[in-house]
């Protein structure tokens, strides 16, 4: 199912639940983002792998540069070794890296935030962006950044094509910082160059120690994100529902509707529950009598 079934089924549910605000589209589609990777990362929980590139400044630490990367790592191979899983919280970065015998790693979100000056456009589709950060900012090419904050439009009501999205750093160069826009920013009004506020949200491999041979991640990955109204949605047909009345429910949460809301979110549970149990028939289970008792009571 695209997203334009989808809107049209939240749209017809809100019309019908009597929601007494005004729903702007930003809003609908905050909700609709949040409810679908919110399924896909908790319910589906697609299984992909990674070959992740290590950072410039740290053979230690690996850039997880997948658009749809999640901090659900359940498993990463060095070469031909399974490496286990350590808490963060019981390592000491100052340690001396030849005295560890055995390697493990875990996965941190940095979160650093900094400010940007002359964040330009080109006049090409896709704009190429720049902007000057501060000396310390510790972006790399591969990293992820969200963007909020940003103004340059001299037309007033339009909403910023860069706020409020993550974007992929294509280059750094010293203090200047490059990524691509999906359109060209140009087109949407006058644009003059403008500051705002970026966070680093790139999700990093961390080791003990430099790992040896090829670097493999597995991962639970998040749905695909929407790129337009056409867009199919990532997850099974029968969740869509599952996501419209947990719209719905928030929608009429806020509205002080509260049992009504509730009600939504007990339709919500009653789909996602029942579309796992139908995955769980679907699976093979292996026999779960041995073998030679099979073969005693055969005879």
């Amino acid at each position: 199912m695209r997203y334009q079934e989808l809107y049209e089924m939240v749209d017809m549910g809100m019309l019908r639940a009597s929601v007494n605000f005004p729903v702007t589209d930003n809003l609908k589609e905050f909700f609709v983002t949040q409810a679908v990777n919110k399924v896909g990362e908790t319910v589906v929980l697609k299984k992909k792998i990674l070959l992740p590139t290590v950072s410039s400044g740290d053979s230690r630490q690996y850039i997880l540069e997948a658009d749809d990367m999640t901090t659900k790592v359940y498993k990463v191979e060095s070469g031909d070794t399974n490496l286990p899983f350590i808490s963060e919280e019981t390592t000491n970065p100052n340690t001396d890296t030849t005295t560890i015998t055995n390697n493990a790693w875990y996965v941190k979100q940095e979160k650093k935030q900094g400010t940007m000056d002359t964040l330009a456009a080109s006049d090409a589709d896709p704009s190429v962006m720049t902007f000057n950060a501060s000396s310390d900012h510790g972006l790399e090419a591969g990293s992820m950044i969200s963007l909020s904050e940003i103004g340059g439009f001299t037309s007033s009501g339009v909403k910023h094509p860069l706020n409020g999205l993550n974007w992929r750093i294509t280059d750094v160069s010293t203090d200047v910082i490059t990524f691509n826009a999906k359109t060209n920013i140009n087109a949407y009004a006058a644009y003059t160059a403008a500051s705002g506020i970026w966070e680093d949200v790139s999700i990093r491999l961390h080791f003990l120690k430099a790992p040896e041979g090829t670097v493999t991640v597995y991962y639970y990955a998040k749905p695909r994100a929407m790129t337009d109204i056409t867009s199919e949605v990532d997850l099974p047909s029968e969740l869509i529902s599952a996501v419209v009345h947990m719209v719905i429910a928030r929608m009429m949460s806020i509205d002080g509707q509260m049992q009504m809301g509730s009600g939504h979110r007990g339709l919500a549970k009653q789909i996602i529950e029942e579309w796992i149990q139908a995955r769980s028939r679907r699976e093979q289970y292996p026999d779960i009598v041995p073998g030679p008792m099979i073969d005693f009571i055969n005879k």
